[in-house]
């Protein structure tokens, strides 16, 4: 007897497998994901070192390790400080327009600082010539004693007492009588 062949039947075909979109900072495979930073912990990173905290210090702050923060941070971490100054600068000028006196007296020794700081770098460039020497630095102001202190040793000084107001040195005579 012939043994009549059949065709193998076909397992019922499995929907098709679909592609998983990943994540954005997913990895594929085992192991933890990969690091997202957030605006926030970007914003923190670019306080904490324009106010001069370690990166040790700041990766500790924002729970992350320092490899960790120097890949997902270099931006930050270069130019943090120079954006936070212009952002207080920013602040300062809106508030002395704004008619805050003290804002306007720290603008104006700023500014002035400012153009020195300008002056002198173009004069060590040889770009213009040396600015006017700086006014001489006031003295700091005396207390009541120190200025009666600094009374007493002028007394008499250009008077008719001359000499005879000013303190005369203690001596020891021999014998133990002064």
């Amino acid at each position: 007897m012939a043994t009549k062949q059949t065709k193998p039947t076909k397992a019922p075909r499995k929907a098709k497998a679909t592609k998983r979109r990943r994540k954005p900072g997913l990895r594929s495979g085992p192991g933890r994901p990969e690091f997202v930073a957030t605006s926030e912990q970007r914003i923190a990173v670019e306080r904490y070192v324009a106010c001069g905290m370690r990166h040790d210090d700041i990766a500790r702050a924002i729970g992350v390790s320092h490899p960790t923060l120097r890949k997902h941070f270099a931006d930050e971490l270069r130019t943090g400080p120079a954006k936070q100054r212009a952002a207080v600068i920013e602040r300062l000028f809106n508030s002395a327009f704004s008619g805050n006196v003290s804002a306007q007296k720290h603008l104006e020794r700023m500014t002035a600082s400012g153009m020195a700081e300008a002056s002198i770098a173009r004069t060590e460039a040889g770009d213009a010539a040396p600015a006017a020497p700086a006014a001489p630095k006031r003295q700091p102001r005396l207390g009541k004693k120190e200025a009666a202190k600094e009374a007493a040793k002028n007394a008499g000084v250009g008077s008719e007492w001359g000499d005879d107001l000013r303190p005369q040195p203690f001596q020891v005579v021999a014998g133990g009588k002064s």
